[in-house]
């Protein structure tokens, strides 16, 4: 469950990238003439590499959303991919690894590709005396409580307050690991919302089985709202005034 959070920064980062490796494909020649591309003009067509992702890999699927979990029998609904009719629509649920499009992979490896590429491109194209960067940390989850010395727990259920010492896991979380390493092979300045250890007090701030009206699902991965998020946003607007 913990590499639920990086693999969700993934996404942004490869998002931005494949829109810049996908955009020159956005028209299509006609002759001399190119014709603009119109997303919403199209046809849903049956596609056998389709479903990108499986509903019994992905945890975070409620309940009202799981078709098949919930015992739907035909499976071609999952199989249709919306083909405009000018362009080609990016695929951002897949992975680009050089040359090699993955329909999945290690998701921590992934992360550190995805870094890696965004950083080298910033060192590469950001100046830095206009522009500031700034990159957030990784936001831990609470799924084990043994972690925090409640063994019996229900995971993040029913915590009243944050922890007085920090999550002792064991081992430090591999996702920011990957993150230090990379940000410090960095040319170029950056300043990382280190939200990670601060973070890590908060088992109280999950929605836990309060995710939705039914109390259906456990989530500790995500934050209540308003919540620990809007301390990032304060740490961020500080940063921005001490500048």
């Amino acid at each position: 469950m913990g590499s639920s959070n990086y693999s969700l920064e993934f996404v942004t980062v490869v998002a931005v990238s494949v829109f810049f490796i996908t955009h020159a494909n956005s028209v299509k020649e006609t002759g001399k003439k190119e014709k603009k591309c119109d997303l919403y003009d199209g046809r849903w067509v049956l596609d056998e590499s389709y479903p990108l992702y499986s509903s019994k890999q992905c945890p975070l699927i409620l309940e009202q959303f799981n078709c098949m979990g919930n015992g739907r029998p035909d499976q071609d609904y999952q199989k249709y991919r919306w083909q405009p009719n000018n362009c080609n629509l990016p695929r951002w649920d897949q992975i680009q690894d050089g040359n090699v499009i993955r329909k999945d992979m290690d998701r921590l490896a992934a992360y550190e590709k995805a870094l890696t590429t965004l950083t080298k491109w910033i060192d590469q194209n950001v100046d830095a005396k206009k522009i500031k960067i700034f990159f957030q940390g990784v936001s831990p989850d609470h799924w084990n409580s043994s972690d925090w010395g409640t063994p019996l727990t229900q995971r993040c259920a029913g915590q009243p307050e944050p922890l007085v010492k920090p999550v002792e896991a064991t081992g430090k979380n591999q996702a920011n690991v990957v993150l230090e390493e990379v940000l410090r092979k960095m040319r170029k300045p950056i300043h990382l919302l280190d939200i990670n250890e601060m973070s890590q007090f908060r088992v109280d701030g999950h929605p836990s089985m309060y995710g939705n009206r039914r109390k259906i699902g456990m989530d500790c991965t995500h934050w209540c709202l308003p919540g620990v998020p809007d301390v990032w946003n304060e740490l961020l607007y500080a940063t921005f005034l001490g500048l």
